[in-house]
């Protein structure tokens, strides 16, 4: 019994600490969604469902399948941040109804780009480039 408490206890006590270390303070910046745009790749395998005829397999057959990806383009300041972002079984969320040119809030945390959505929740985007933009300043 006693080895049965001391285990709940730190069950709790581990669960109550990881409660508090997760709850950071999380501050987004402003940015411009540029633009977003979906791509799509066929890939096509090979996949062995036949025989051994002695030293020769017989029954290859093509297996296609397709994936699609999003490209992001986020404005903040002077920077450009270009980011893909890849929906699967696991994270469906299709990122259709922001607009383009609109402000967004984001944040960034190592390589990774997080964009909020319209429901609090944040989608998580891989930055793969970084382009400064140049202001041009008229009538100077």
């Amino acid at each position: 019994m006693k080895q049965f408490v001391t285990f709940v206890f730190l069950l709790l006590t581990l669960f109550v600490t990881n409660t508090a270390w997760s709850k950071k303070d999380v501050s987004y910046q402003v940015g411009v969604l540029k633009d977003i745009s979906i791509k799509t790749q066929n890939r096509t395998r090979y996949v062995q469902t036949g025989y051994h005829v002695g030293s020769v397999f017989v029954g290859t057959v093509p297996v296609t399948s397709t994936s699609s990806h999003y490209l992001v383009q986020v404005q903040v300041d002077d920077l450009l941040y270009m980011a893909t972002y890849n929906p699967n079984v696991f994270k469906t969320y299709k990122p259709n109804e922001w607009v383009v040119n609109d402000p967004i809030q984001v944040r960034f945390r190592k390589n990774d780009m997080y964009l909020l959505r319209p429901d609090g929740r944040e989608m998580k985007a891989k930055v793969v480039k970084k382009v400064r933009v140049k202001y041009v300043l008229i009538g100077t």
